[in-house]
């Protein structure tokens, strides 16, 4: 039995998921072995969550993907919830309230939550197969995803609110939305951002790093310092880059947290613009084979997963490597399978389980499981 799967799995999407997992371990490394400090270090951390991950992504792989479906609901509720306690029992770092702490460990819901969200609106819009994509079902779906932008937007989280709307328009795209709808509705979403603005709703530190992203040089020790290490850092790597545990940026920790956000630069300060294009090449991987799945998924409901995961990967991708190169504003946006991040690290694991899952039963082929 398991044999028959892993013979029928997505090998090219199996195996740039595990060359970025490797690679995500041996930046981190670079990044952080030099830090002090008790406890484990954070390198070893990333295997642990690697191969915790490997372990979920297998189950998934295992697990057939129409049984989430009738528990669409549930599962989505549930992360809500967990959502909602990180407000009142959550660990606060830096100003922001997003894990429940498990004893050494921290959950951090959100990363639950963007998986649940896509499970959620793919259940809906598959009952409808036969009927047309009105304006009442884009309102619909983006009603179901809206309390959990809300939630994270209270923590505060930035990141996951694009990430869930990204994913919201790839389904409602696949599903046959009139654009029209789609384009009025993140028209309102931005008049609405302005409107909080405008109403003092933005945190303080969250309009520094938009005018930061709009000016690094109106405040280059403060918010826009990450900014410009970045720059530097890609800057530096050259074609070949500086040589690994070589990178002045990242062995001198001019970049804060740049195991994490910030992990392209490495890639890019230490082993240059061709280790940065493999990067990229990997990830656009995951993409190709993600729409690819999605279009040849058995049933509406497995079409629908694999865009919607692909909608968050994409976003992710998308969003890290532009604030890296100074062409998106910096927010909390872990790099898929590369930044470190044991909450991040395993609901990518799961996404790729599940995309394989749906690659996997493709044609209708029933197994015994």
């Amino acid at each position: 039995m398991i044999r028959i799967f892993f013979v029928k799995s997505d090998l090219v999407l199996l195996g740039a998921a595990l060359l970025l997992a490797v690679l995500g371990v041996a930046m981190i490394y670079s990044c952080t072995h030099g830090d002090g400090g008790r406890g484990l270090p954070r390198y070893w951390l990333q295997v642990v969550w690697v191969l915790l991950g490997l372990c979920l992504l297998v189950v998934m792989n295992l697990f057939d993907y129409a049984r989430l479906q009738p528990l669409a609901l549930g599962l989505y509720l549930t992360t809500l919830l967990l959502m909602a306690l990180v407000l009142v029992a959550g660990a606060t770092v830096r100003g922001a309230q997003r894990w429940i702490p498990l004893g050494p460990l921290h959950l951090q819901p959100t990363e639950l939550a963007k998986i649940a969200a896509v499970i959620m609106v793919a259940a809906y819009l598959s009952r409808r197969e036969e009927a047309s994509v009105d304006g009442k079902t884009v309102l619909a779906t983006f009603a179901m995803v809206a309390p959990a932008m809300l939630l994270a937007a209270a923590q505060p989280d930035m990141g996951t609110p694009v990430v869930l709307l990204g994913a919201w328009l790839c389904m409602l795209f696949v599903a046959g939305a009139q654009p029209a709808h789609l384009v009025a509705v993140v028209a309102l979403l931005v008049w609405g951002f302005v409107g909080a603005w405008s109403a003092g709703l933005i945190r303080p530190h969250q309009k520094e790093r938009l005018l930061a992203f709009i000016n690094p040089d109106a405040d280059p020790q403060g918010a826009g310092w990450q900014v410009k290490q970045a720059l530097i850092a890609v800057g530096s790597g050259g074609l070949l880059g500086q040589g690994y545990l070589r990178g002045t940026q990242t062995q001198l920790n001019f970049i804060p947290d740049q195991e994490a956000d910030f992990v392209f630069t490495a890639v890019a300060e230490e082993l240059g613009l061709v280790g940065a294009l493999c990067a990229l090449a990997l990830l656009g991987l995951l993409l190709y084979r993600g729409l690819s799945i999605a279009a040849t998924a058995r049933d509406s409901f497995g079409r629908l997963l694999a865009a919607g995961f692909t909608g968050v990967l994409g976003v992710h991708i998308v969003v890290n490597v532009g604030m890296t190169l100074g062409l998106a504003p910096v927010k909390g946006m872990p790099l898929p399978l590369l930044s470190y991040g044991g909450s991040h690290m395993l609901a990518c694991m799961i996404i790729i389980g599940l995309l394989n899952s749906i690659y996997v039963r493709r044609r209708r082929i029933d197994f015994d499981l």
